[in-house]
């Protein structure tokens, strides 16, 4: 387990976590539920895969834990499941939301209830969770827009690929750059396309920003699917003109490429990734035990954003998923 914790959450899971399932004579049976979104992603997939090992470590240690994680076939059967849980009366209920929106009210329903609530990587609109664990977005599109902004010394033109616009990630990741580019004068924002996390329409919201735009020098997306999608696109437009890209997540193939020095155009465009630990999903198993035992954290537990490029790669390429 201690190799697979994210960098925030090392020592209280070490120190805190662990001794209180190992050292608990508790004859109590707890019942843990997790909501998780469709597997639509590689993260998503990680995440389920860190789960069920955190799960399994969880029942060697104390078998007085029963875990039911599963995955939604969409987001209505997500609000379905949620209902489901509620209704038999688990003792904590965590969800990684799909549509946090959609989902608010169910989960606010849940929590009035009585019943402790852990929410992964999506806030909801209201606090209405014991804990929400999550990593930090709006620093990854302030380190994001740091990067571009000393990248150039000369005036740049840069456009913006976004990810699920008006969705809390989507408006962190936004509002984390918008920020801080301000402080690079030189920097010109032309535009901006309202995409999605795949590669499907990186490639098309890209090409639609190349044929609006006809001298891009940077590129700044919400997503390293998207950014793939977008390398597509200018590779099939020949549009040498764009000099840096970034993207944001921790796809593995992508922290490769920042290991070959000699990655060919155009992915030699994207330069460098903000992510944070995939690994949040086991710390939220270990949370949930900790809630059921009585041990206090924060209601907030957010993870620090890690700028990746080629020159620390190495020490993050774990990070991948």
């Amino acid at each position: 387990m201690k190799k697979i914790l994210s960098i925030l959450l090392v020592a209280f899971l070490i120190a805190t976590i662990a001794p209180a399932v190992l050292s608990a004579a508790e004859t109590q049976k707890f019942r843990v539920a997790f909501s998780l979104p469709p597997i639509r992603n590689d993260f998503h997939g990680r995440m389920r895969v860190v789960i069920d090992e955190a799960i399994a470590e969880v029942i060697a240690a104390n078998d007085n834990f029963e875990f039911n994680p599963i995955n939604a076939n969409d987001e209505n059967h997500q609000y379905e499941l949620l209902e489901m849980f509620m209704n038999d009366n688990y003792d904590l209920i965590a969800i990684m939301p799909s549509d946090a929106t959609l989902l608010a009210p169910i989960v606010a329903e849940i929590y009035n209830s009585g019943t402790p609530v852990i929410v992964i990587n999506r806030n909801l609109p209201e606090p209405t969770y014991t804990h929400f664990i999550a990593g930090d977005n709006v620093d990854g599109g302030r380190i994001a827009a740091q990067y571009i902004g000393n990248f150039f010394t000369e005036p740049a033109d840069i456009a913006m690929v976004r990810m699920n616009v008006g969705t809390p990630i989507g408006e962190e990741r936004h509002s984390g750059f918008m920020d801080e580019i301000v402080k690079f004068p030189h920097i010109n924002i032309l535009g901006e396309a309202a995409s999605a996390p795949t590669r499907e329409r990186g490639l098309e919201d890209m090409a639609n920003l190349l044929s609006t735009f006809p001298h891009i020098d940077g590129v700044y997306t919400h997503d390293d699917e998207t950014a793939l999608g977008a390398i597509e696109a200018i590779r099939d437009a020949n549009r040498t003109d764009i000099q840096v890209m970034t993207g944001f997540g921790g796809v593995r193939s992508v922290l490769e490429g920042y290991q070959n020095a000699n990655r060919p155009w155009p992915e030699s465009v994207l330069k460098g990734t903000s992510l944070y630990s995939p690994y949040m999903g086991a710390d939220a198993v270990w949370l949930a035990v900790d809630v059921l035992k009585g041990v206090s954290h924060p209601q907030l537990i957010i993870q620090p954003s890690i700028f990746v490029t080629s020159e620390n790669v190495d020490e993050y390429i774990h990070l991948g998923y």
